[in-house]
């Protein structure tokens, strides 16, 4: 019963550091970056690297607007 206890207060303090890392991304620059900017910079990087085919989903791990921007730009996936 006392290791269920601690394993669900870490459960609950890693969904606490999500959230505020999270929310931590909102006050850097570059995820302020208009969605239209972006996937621009992303389609360029694309055509630098295309030797990598993970270059297009590297690009989506960096924050989840990256990830959304990423996702929601069909030319990014149909090269």
């Amino acid at each position: 019963d006392a290791l269920n206890k601690i394993d669900a207060e870490i459960t609950r303090l890693e969904g606490q550091i999500r959230s505020l890392r999270q929310l931590r991304n909102n006050f850097i620059p570059i995820s302020r970056f208009p969605p239209e900017i972006l996937s621009k910079v992303f389609l360029h990087c694309h055509n630098q690297d295309q030797k990598s085919p993970t270059s297009r989903l590297t690009l989506s791990w960096v924050s989840r607007h990256w990830r959304n921007v990423a996702l929601e730009y069909p030319a990014l996936w149909t090269s």
